[in-house]
């Protein structure tokens, strides 16, 4: 069996580059992060794990160097893979979201509570804690104070440790794990994400831009791509800004505009169409 080119499905499994470049094959690796700023992102920082990022560094840049093309996640990671010598590199965002963006929109409801939902996979990853930590200790307190009643805060994923579930706010609910989180999504008025790291592309920020759902965000998570705040979503760094944020997003109208602004561009950047066409240049 001789194929035209290999497909390396996560940057790795570098070391595979040479053993298929001795039958004379082209390379293509699909980075699904850089796996060197994951460690601390997952795990915090700490002498071992330094050591392990400086490891996973220089797998990284041997794939950048010999890979015949890289395909990176997000525009950071694809700037960052240039400048460690790639050759070529295109970006291919999430597989899911050009599904995402073929079903219906998000309906726009003008109700009180305001459903809030914010998201991770598993509490078990640092960052993912930080964020529900500062969601439910900070954010959701000031935002009962400043609208009492106006705001429910769905947590949802793995694993939140028991001490921080049974102490809750009146105004959070932990949802855990989500069977049908499609149906789930459908009563959720506002997406939020907090403390989401510096590496891949989350989906916990452009699944709920691409389905139209307003979302709050932090800057660090647009990896290179052209959301503006205020226009396509809302974007606070701090406690206060967050609060602010969502405050706005009492509004009908505004909810709607930030909607349907973030899911157009999405259309733009991350449909089945663009995303053949990203495909059809790597081929």
């Amino acid at each position: 069996f001789k194929p035209d080119a290999v497909w390396l499905d996560g940057s790795f499994m570098w070391h595979l580059i040479p053993q298929v470049h001795a039958h004379k094959l082209p390379v293509v690796v699909r980075s699904l992060q850089i796996e060197s700023t994951h460690v601390f992102a997952d795990e915090g920082w700490s002498i071992p794990n330094v050591f392990r990022a400086f490891v996973k560094d220089l797998g990284e840049e041997y794939m950048a160097k010999n890979a015949d093309v890289v395909i990176a996640i997000n525009r950071n990671e694809a700037d960052i893979y240039k400048k460690m010598g790639a050759r070529k590199v295109e970006t291919i965002p999430l597989r899911q979201l050009p599904s995402i963006l073929e079903k219906e929109s998000a309906a726009y409801r003008d109700a009180r509570p305001l459903h809030i939902q914010f998201s991770a996979s598993t509490f078990s990853v640092t960052h993912n804690l930080e964020g529900a930590l500062k969601v439910i200790h900070h954010i959701a307190p000031a935002l009962e104070k400043a609208a009492p009643g106006e705001f429910v805060i769905h947590v949802t994923g793995g694993k939140l440790p028991e001490r921080i579930a049974k102490t809750l706010p009146s105004n959070v609910v932990y949802e855990g794990y989500v069977a049908d989180y499609e149906a789930f999504m459908k009563n959720i008025d506002i997406a939020l994400t907090e403390s989401l790291g510096v590496v891949g592309m989350h989906g916990k920020l452009f699944a709920p831009v691409a389905a139209g759902i307003p979302t709050a965000t932090q800057s660090i998570a647009l990896a290179g791509f052209p959301f503006k705040g205020g226009e396509h979503l809302l974007q606070g760094e701090s406690v206060e800004q967050a609060v602010k944020e969502l405050l706005l997003l009492r509004d009908y109208a505004t909810r709607e505009r930030i909607g349907r602004a973030g899911r157009a561009l999405s259309l733009e950047l991350f449909s089945r169409n663009v995303l053949i066409q990203n495909l059809q240049s790597v081929l």
